[in-house]
Parts: C-alpha cells; structure tokens; sequence
C-alpha cells in the first residue's frame, strides 16, 4: 500500500467496510499486472470512547509472478 492514515492515539477499531476497485489487469508472459484501488471506511471509538469515522483511499499496483499464479489447465 502506498498510503497510511492514522487514527487518534489510544483508539479502538469498531468495524471496518471496504471495496476493491480494479482499474487495469495486464498478462506479461511471466507475470500479471494489477491495478485498481482499496477504498475503505473504518468506525473507530478515541480513548475517551468518542467514536469517528475514517474514510480513505489506498491504491495499489501490483505484480504477481508466474510461480504465484496457479494455473486452471496443464
């Protein structure tokens, strides 16, 4: 992930929805090329038990080789 949001000190993770959002999948002769994005919103309660919201976006880009790939026929 290329980005970090931070909560307020002391704070407790209520719940969590996200959704993943793939923008480009490439095949390479040994690899495959993903792109797309993780938005996400997480309820959380501060140290004194006020809860908050965070709501971001997390791109992502990744390459998955050919030994991680399983492949459905031989």
């Amino acid at each position: 992930m290329t980005e970090t949001l931070k909560g307020e000190p002391q704070s407790t993770l209520l719940s969590t929805d996200a959704k993943v959002l793939i923008r480009e999948v490439k095949c390479e002769m040994d690899a495959v090329m993903v792109r797309g994005e993780v938005w996400f919103t997480a309820l959380c309660n501060n140290g004194e038990g006020v809860p908050y919201t965070l709501t971001g976006k997390l791109p992502f880009d990744e390459t998955i080789v050919a030994n991680g790939v399983t492949p459905q026929h031989k």
